[in-house]
């Protein structure tokens, strides 16, 4: 199934005839019109559209292949009154003036919006019609003051709950591109979560972007095609895709059998047991519940009978699984920022913070402020998290502390580095106790300050066990396990192809 949007345009004119002595209105009419193919034709072809109000005085029945009025006999470049961008939809309110001295004694009868004021340049064409369906004429005076609106609409459905979300209106690419001629090229983004409000949740949280697509042309359906597009087996590995698309258009969520059918994984290798253990990491994080089997030197195992396991938050640990990783869920402050160093944040995966970035020195620690109390069971800090800022420091070392507290007053240590190049402190731990807590700080001793690195993102959350064993297995024994997964798993075996199309259509 191709994934679509279908955005939907049509255009009214009312039209005010005034005595130009009095002000007084003489006559109203409104008309609606169809929007022609040849506006269809520039839209898909990223060219000007409505910038001119064309005039006739021609008799006829509109067709949408029709490129000028019956008769031509005019027109006029027009000026913004309004336009809103919201959803359902949104609108461009044009106008145009004539003066008493303009076209006097004609017969107006037809109007249109037009790309350029030459007579082929027509785009929407309509017949000034009364209430009862007859066609009217205007007939311009040299007393007359003839004020034309425009309005030109577009309709964007609302988002499919669970399916896909917009991006909010005014960074919503199509439209401009429909009501103010204004083409930008597009971005595609991965994303490690499909909780998102809007579309734009995936700029803010993508996990790998590919930027300055163009939409290709297809004139006969009416339809931008995005051309598809590839990650390649080096690009966005260690990441299970949970949403996708562009975000100045829509973000498709994952699961989604039209988008990404379930797929089975067989054998995967899961641990060599000892004798002791019974907890064991999954392969594979968001495995579909009650696809596994899983087996032990060959022999199935009975669900919650040998083994429990958990779908959702397994110890594969993607970075999609730690709360950290997700900034919608804390308020971030504090940190220390510099316009002259623009890497990836500490705590959002793979991503950059508008400028200016945030650092972290001696005297500016970081904060992060949950709502509430988290429990957390894991912090992972990988090396070349930490980068440092200023070259005219030489070489220091640092200390890294990672703090956490239940009022944001009173704080204790979960985490202290030795003093070390920051290129070179990491730290890989479990707790046990686990800690309980709503406020976590992030501190350095070197008073120039570092900012994140190559390899940036602090991971920290609960994250459970996973494969759990009733009674562990022999020493020796190999683990292996069958599953199937709804979305999919980024990795150096796998290259992932997307593409999607928007098809615009006549109200």
């Amino acid at each position: 199934m191709e994934n679509i949007i279908r955005p939907v345009v049509h255009n009214r004119f009312d039209i005010e005839v005034a005595d130009a002595r009095t002000g007084e209105i003489k006559q109203r009419v409104t008309s609606y019109n169809i929007v022609l193919d040849q506006y269809f034709n520039r839209l898909i072809g990223r060219a000007s559209k409505i910038g001119y109000i064309h005039l006739g005085t021609g008799e006829g029945n509109p067709t949408v292949n029709r490129t000028s009025m019956f008769t031509f006999l005019g027109a006029k470049s027009n000026s913004v009154v309004e336009t809103v961008k919201a959803y359902p939809t949104s609108y461009t309110r044009r106008k145009i003036v004539l003066s008493p001295s303009e076209y006097v004694g004609a017969r107006i009868t037809e109007v249109g919006f037009g790309y350029g004021a030459s007579s082929g340049s027509a785009v929407t064409h309509s017949m000034l019609k009364d209430s009862e369906g007859n066609q009217i004429a205007i007939e311009k005076t040299d007393t007359d003051v003839l004020t034309i609106y425009a309005t030109f609409y577009l309709t964007i459905g609302e988002a499919v709950s669970g399916v896909y979300v917009l991006p909010t209106p005014n960074n919503n690419a199509i439209i401009p591109a429909v009501l103010e001629d204004s083409y930008t090229t597009l971005t595609l983004a991965l994303g490690a979560h499909n909780s998102l409000d809007t579309a734009d949740d995936l700029a803010n949280n993508s996990i790998s972007g590919k930027s300055s697509i163009t939409p290709t042309s297809d004139l006969a359906n009416r339809k931008w095609q995005i051309p598809v597009t590839r990650w390649n087996y080096s690009e966005a590995n260690s990441h299970m895709i949970s949403s996708i698309g562009s975000p100045t258009i829509a973000a498709w969520l994952l699961p989604n059998p039209d988008i990404f059918p379930q797929i089975t994984l067989s054998n995967l290798p899961v641990a060599v047991g000892n004798g002791s253990s019974t907890k064991f990491t999954c392969p594979i994080p968001k495995i579909v519940p009650g696809s596994e089997a899983v087996r032990v030197n060959g022999v199935l195992m009975t669900r919650d009978v040998d083994y429990t396991l958990d779908y959702n938050n397994n110890a594969a640990e993607y970075p999609e699984l730690f709360i950290s990783t997700d900034p919608r869920n804390y308020i971030f402050s504090g940190g220390y920022s510099t316009t002259s160093y623009n890497r990836y944040s500490f705590f959002k995966w793979n991503a950059v913070y508008s400028s200016p970035s945030v650092g972290v020195n001696s005297a500016n620690p970081i904060y992060l402020d949950f709502g509430s109390a988290i429990t957390v069971n894991r912090l992972i800090i990988p090396a070349g998290t930490f980068s440092q800022n200023f070259s005219s420091t030489g070489s220091p070392t640092t200390v890294i502390t990672f703090d956490y507290s239940l009022d944001g007053e009173n704080w204790s240590n979960a985490f202290t580095s030795q003093a070390l190049s920051g290129y070179s402190i990491e730290a890989n731990l479990w707790f046990d106790p686990v800690i309980t807590a709503r406020y976590f700080r992030l501190t350095s001793s070197f008073y120039a300050g570092y900012g994140a690195g190559t390899n940036p993102n602090i991971l920290f959350g609960y994250i459970t066990p996973g494969l759990s064993f009733a009674i562990p297995p022999a020493e020796g024994a190999s683990i292996e396990m069958d599953c199937a997964i709804d979305r999919p798993i980024k990795n150096e075996n796998w290259v992932l192809d997307f593409s999607f199309a928007v098809q615009f259509e006549r109200g």
